[in-house]
């Protein structure tokens, strides 16, 4: 680095892909809507490359708009520096709904694809846990997700 360049380093994992993922990110659970928006851009200006997010916290649409303040102003020179990750609820939906579901995500955060999606609380209940495997291999297949998880 630079003395100009004052970004913190955060060190990151190397995924099985050879993807690197931040060790280090910011989890969007249980901040309000109406502070979301600043919470993320504050910890985007202060070197953050990982959020965590899920529909189910409601805030979904403030990520996004932090991501694009971020890359208006130059905190991110492009969607590339980012590893966004989103999560799909499997209480409530069925493996035939994962792609509309992970294409809201998409449009709530602004963004084309996710760089991770896992299923939060797989629900064998539901649909065998294959069946829901197979579904977000289909995520991956159609370029919504890169990754995948449980």
């Amino acid at each position: 680095r630079t003395p100009t360049d004052m970004t913190p380093v955060v060190p990151s994992l190397t995924l099985r892909s050879g993807a690197k993922m931040p060790a280090l990110g910011l989890g969007t659970w249980k901040i309000a809507a109406g502070d979301t928006t600043a919470a993320v851009l504050s910890a985007l200006r202060c070197g953050y490359r990982l959020l965590d997010c899920a529909p189910v916290y409601g805030n979904q649409p403030q990520v996004g708009a932090a991501i694009q303040q971020a890359l208006d102003e130059g905190t991110l020179r492009s969607r590339d520096e980012l590893f966004v990750t989103s999560k799909l609820m499997t209480q409530t939906l069925d493996p035939t709904d994962f792609e509309a579901a992970v294409r809201t995500s998409l449009a709530e955060l602004g963004v084309d694809y996710l760089d991770l999606a896992l299923l939060q609380w797989p629900a064998p209940q539901r649909a065998p846990i294959a069946e829901q495997w197979c579904a977000m291999e289909a995520l991956v297949d159609a370029g919504l997700a890169r990754h995948i998880g449980v």
